[in-house]
């Protein structure tokens, strides 16, 4: 490798270490930390991406990181490289990763009240905020809404993956009157 290509490199990674990474890298970042197989990451805006799953008929899986951990690794390793996760992703979902130290990913944790990572958000997309039923929508940007389902994210910052709750979000937010049937 030339001398111009190795500081490429070394300011590609200083960068993302201040600014995080972008979404259109996190494909890149993943293959270069844990290898094939790679799940397939949308690389729009997260209102492009619900756009797009809406035309697709799927879900959207929203993966919002933050830096990497245990938690990360695990959740790299063991869930998004496992054989029934990527047939599962192909067939239902469209996987938007953010990473919480940028700002759209930054505004959609803070949205959600999602303040523990790694975290995943299980979101129906909405042609409009008419169409939430009743319930909380996650508008973002402004004209482009989803219907948070399904979270998992560690109790408390630390905690490893193993110790990821679920909470069904319904009726009154993210947090509010709406965890799942005998979750705290």
């Amino acid at each position: 490798e030339s001398w111009w290509g190795l500081a490429g490199r070394v300011v590609s990674e200083l960068k993302r270490t201040v600014m995080g990474i972008a979404p259109e890298d996190f494909e890149g970042w993943f293959a270069s930390r844990y290898g094939e197989p790679t799940p397939a990451i949308s690389k729009c805006s997260f209102g492009e991406s619900c756009e797009q799953a809406v035309a697709e008929g799927k879900l959207v899986l929203i993966w919002l990181h933050q830096e990497e951990s245990a938690a990360t690794e695990k959740l790299c390793k063991d869930v998004f490289q496992s054989e029934a996760f990527l047939e599962l992703l192909g067939t239902a979902f469209l996987l938007w990763a953010g990473d919480v130290s940028r700002f759209e990913p930054g505004q959609v944790a803070r949205i959600l009240d999602c303040s523990s990572f790694p975290a995943l958000i299980v979101a129906q997309p909405l042609r409009s905020g008419f169409d939430n039923r009743g319930a909380f929508a996650l508008e973002w940007p402004f004209g482009n809404f989803a219907q948070p389902l399904l979270r998992f994210s560690p109790r408390e910052l630390g905690d490893r993956l193993e110790d990821m709750q679920a909470d069904t979000i319904m009726a009154g937010g993210p947090r509010g009157g709406g965890g799942a049937p005998g979750a705290p």
